[in-house]
C-alpha cells in the first residue's frame, strides 16, 4: 500500500466531515493542509484513481490523472478550485 493507515483515515474522515457540517474558511484550510500531501503522494506513486466513501455511504472513485492538486482538492471538498 502507498498510504499509511493514518493517511487512509484522514481521507475517510475528510469525506465524512464534508457532508456533515458547514465548513468555515478555516475548516477548508485545515482540510487542504491534511489532504494535499496525500494527493501528492498518490500522484507521485503513479496512482491513477482511488475510491473513498462519502458521508452518505456512497463509494466515489476520484481520477487523479491529468489533474492538479488544486482541482483534486476542490472536487473532494466540493468547492471552486479558485
Amino acid at each position: 500500500d502507498v498510504l499509511t493507515d493514518e493517511e487512509k483515515e484522514i481521507l475517510e474522515i475528510a469525506g465524512t466531515n464534508a457532508g456533515q457540517r458547514k465548513y468555515s474558511e478555516a475548516d477548508y484550510l485545515f482540510e487542504v493542509e491534511k489532504l494535499e500531501p496525500i494527493y501528492k503522494k498518490l500522484k507521485a506513486a503513479g496512482i491513477g484513481e482511488f475510491t473513498y466513501e462519502s458521508d452518505t455511504g456512497e463509494r466515489i472513485t476520484q481520477s487523479l490523472t491529468g489533474k492538479k492538486s488544486r482541482e483534486l482538492l476542490a472536487e473532494r471538498l466540493n468547492v471552486s478550485p479558485a
